[in-house]
Order: C-alpha cells, then sequence, then structure tokens
C-alpha cells in the first residue's frame, strides 16, 4: 500500500521545527551582531571616571545608534527581497511590465534580479509571439 504524497510531506512539515519568518531572523542576526560590541562598549563605559549621567548617556547614544544601524541593515537585506517577491508575483498574474532595479552583475543578487528580468522578457516575448500567431 503506498501513501500518496500530499500525505507524505505533510508528515515531513510535521516532522521539521517551525522556522522562523525570514525578517525575524535578519531581526536576530542584526541584535546578535551588535551585542558584543554593545557589551564590551558598556563595560568600558562604565569604568570611565564619568559622572553616572555622562554614562548613561553615552551608553544611550551608543544603543539608538546600534538599533539604527541594526534597522538599516534590516531594510538593505528585506527590502531587495520584496522587490523580487513582486516581481516574480506580477509574472505569475502575466503582468511582463515590473522589473527589479537592483540588477547590476558581480553581485549575487544582482544577478537573481538580471535572471528574473530576463526571465520576465521571456515570457513577454512568448506571450507576444503566441498573440501574433492567433492574430493570423
Amino acid at each position: 500500500m503506498g501513501s500518496s504524497p500530499s500525505v507524505i510531506s505533510s508528515i515531513a512539515r510535521k516532522k521539521r521545527k517551525p522556522r522562523a519568518p525570514f525578517e525575524r531572523r535578519v531581526t536576530r542576526f542584526s541584535v546578535l551582531l551588535v551585542t558584543p560590541g554593545l557589551v564590551v562598549s558598556g563595560i568600558l563605559i562604565w569604568l570611565q571616571p564619568w559622572s553616572l549621567q555622562s554614562k548613561v548617556l553615552f551608553f544611550v547614544a551608543e544603543l539608538i545608534a546600534s538599533l539604527l544601524i541594526g534597522a538599516a541593515l534590516h531594510d538593505h537585506i528585506v527590502r531587495p527581497l520584496q522587490t523580487l517577491a513582486n516581481v516574480v508575483g506580477a509574472l505569475r498574474d502575466e503582468d511582463y511590465s515590473f522589473r527589479a532595479r537592483m540588477a547590476v552583475p558581480d553581485d549575487a543578487f544582482g544577478e537573481l534580479s538580471l535572471e528574473v528580468n530576463a526571465l520576465a522578457d521571456l515570457l513577454a516575448k512568448h506571450r507576444t509571439g503566441a498573440i501574433e500567431a492567433t492574430g493570423l
């Protein structure tokens, strides 16, 4: 007796650990990236012969700067992926006018953007060819 593929895939999905959404993982990694620096600088600030108010002010300023850098990193990673998701969604809906703007060679994401744009061009050509063939 064979099991259907949908039953097997649902069993395989139940065995896997649930994964955090990509944006949360990026946020967690950003926090993990800045935490050691904040701890070390917090210790160094605490060891200075400054007033408590100055120590807190410096640490809060550093914390705000770290949060801004983390937010910029998050935005820099997530936005291009959202752009590609929008382009692929438009292709699925047979709208071939969307293109990924960050399509530059010599980096991995740029090459992916170039390939998605090339796929959009190819699908647009096939659609135009089918419309012309139908018209004849």
